[in-house]
Parts: structure tokens; C-alpha cells; sequence
């Protein structure tokens, strides 16, 4: 109706501008101006005449294409739904994997505890071990002093000895030949076998000395060396898996923020797309 209304008046606008001949035309000039007006009014006739039809066409296709995108709007938002649906079990996929982290991060605490505890009961063995090496030393101590005691009553009764040998000839001179010195004899001979019985608690004593160290060196030097490679080993394994699982952590929270980042994402297009829906319905 617009469009025919403004061809009537552009055609009636223009027919009163050729309808008012100058004063200065000429009965031909005038006759030609009065054809070009009917010829005017009649295609504003016809223009007037399609006009309707044109808009009936307009008012049929403008619902028809309502429809049409109303229907996609639909479709879309169908998939979106589907799309939601399926970020949302990814996001409960991922939580499921990230408690799964958890109770491994639980599990590793646990066995890291275990680990101290294990580490503790070996460093109270190794004070164990070094406490009956300290009580080895003082033995050996003790032993020394023992060994010290021994030569210093082996010098005594050397010297004893020697006295004794130096004064058996003038005694058995003083005494008639029939009545040799018994005594004397015996009481070197006594001596004599104190002092071999001497000299072998001597050797047993520096014997016992030399194994117990011996024994107590490369018992130290095992539990050390023990308690060194299982200590090596445990801290190994605990930095391993803790490297690991800090990696494995470090990864899932990555993919649950891409996935929580893209349900965003997602809720506000299917947030704008309702709203679009809600307009276009309106």
C-alpha cells in the first residue's frame, strides 16, 4: 500500500508539474504534455492494480520464514542441549577421575607416612647399632686396661723371675748339698707357669680384642651401608611417584578448567539463544 501510494502521488505530482504548460508553449507542445499525463495515470493504474497482490505474497512469506527460523532455533538449541548434556557427563567424568587423584594423593600420603614411619624405626636401629658399638668400645677399653694390668704383672714377675734365678746359686752355696733349696724352685717354676698362663690370657685377650672389632667394624659398616641404600631407594621412589602424580594432577585440573571453561561457553549460548527465541517469539 505504500508503494502504491507513493507511485500515485510521485505519478500525480508529476502530472500537475507536465499539466501546467509554460506561457510560452505551443498548441502542439501542449498536446504531447496532455499524452504524457495519461500516460502516467495509466501505469500509476497499474502499478496501483500489483500492488496488493505483492504485499498478500509479502504477508504470506514473512510467517513461512518465522517458522522456518524458528524451526532451526529449534534444532540448535538441540543440539546445544546435547552438546550441555554431553560436557556435563564429560565434567562429571572429570570429577570422577580428579576423586579417583585424590584417593591416590590419599594412598601415596599414607604410604609416604608409612615410609617415616619405616625410616624412623631404621634410624632408631642404626642408634641401636651405634649405642652396642660405643658398648664395643668401652669392652675394648676395658680390655686395654686389662691387657695394660697383664704386661705390667708379666714385668713384675719377669722381674721376680730374674731376682729369684740370681739368688738360687748363693743360696745353694749357703746350703749343705744334701739340702738344696726346694722351695725356691718351686716357686719358679710356679711362677713360670703363671707367667705362660699369663701371656696366653695375653693372646686370648688381643684375639677376642682384634674379632670384636673386626665384628663390630663390619657390622656398622653394613647397617650403614643398608640403611644408606634403603634410605636412597625410599626417597627415589617417594620423589618418582610424587613427580608423577603432581604431573598427573597438574594435567587433570588443566582439562578440568578447559572443560569448565567450555560448559561456560556454552551456557551463555544457550542462554542467548533463549533469549533470541524468547524475542523472536514475543
Amino acid at each position: 500500500m505504500n508503494v502504491a501510494t507513493r507511485s500515485r502521488a510521485k505519478g500525480g505530482n508529476t502530472g500537475t508539474a507536465q499539466s501546467t504548460p509554460n506561457s510560452t508553449e505551443t498548441p502542439s507542445e501542449a498536446e504531447a504534455t496532455s499524452i504524457a499525463d495519461q500516460t502516467g495515470d495509466s501505469k500509476a493504474q497499474s502499478q496501483q492494480t500489483n500492488t496488493p497482490a505483492d504485499d498478500e505474497s509479502a504477508s504470506i512469506s514473512i510467517p513461512a520464514q518465522n517458522i522456518r527460523h524458528f524451526k532451526e532455533q529449534v534444532v540448535n538449541t538441540s543440539r546445544l542441549l546435547k552438546v550441555f548434556s554431553d560436557q556435563e557427563k564429560e565434567l562429571a567424568k572429570a570429577k570422577a577421575e580428579l576423586a579417583k587423584h585424590s584417593d591416590e594423593s590419599k594412598r601415596m600420603h599414607t604410604a609416604y607416612q608409612s615410609l617415616q614411619r619405616e625410616i624412623d624405626t631404621r634410624a632408631r636401629e642404626l642408634a641401636k647399632a651405634n649405642a652396642e658399638t660405643e658398648n664395643a668400645r668401652s669392652l675394648l677399653v676395658l680390655r686395654e686396661e686389662e691387657l695394660s694390668r697383664v704386661r705390667g704383672l708379666k714385668e713384675d714377675l719377669e722381674a721376680r723371675i730374674a731376682e729369684l734365678s740370681q739368688a738360687a746359686p748363693v743360696v745353694e752355696q749357703a746350703t749343705p748339698p744334701r739340702s738344696p733349696n726346694v722351695m725356691l724352685v718351686e716357686e719358679i717354676e710356679r711362677l713360670k707357669r703363671e707367667l705362660e698362663a699369663k701371656e696366653g690370657s695375653l693372646k686370648s685377650l688381643r684375639i677376642s680384642r682384634d674379632a670384636i672389632r673386626s665384628t663390630t667394624k663390619a657390622e656398622i659398616m653394613s647397617i650403614q651401608a643398608k640403611y644408606a641404600r634403603e634410605q636412597k631407594a625410599m626417597v627415589q621412589r617417594q620423589e618418582r611417584e610424587m613427580a608423577e602424580h603432581r604431573a598427573s594432577l597438574a594435567g587433570k585440573e588443566s582439562e578440568l578448567d578447559q572443560q569448565q571453561e567450555r560448559l561456560m561457553q556454552l551456557e551463555m549460548d544457550l542462554s542467548m539463544r533463549e533469549t533470541q527465541m524468547e524475542d523472536q517469539v514475543a
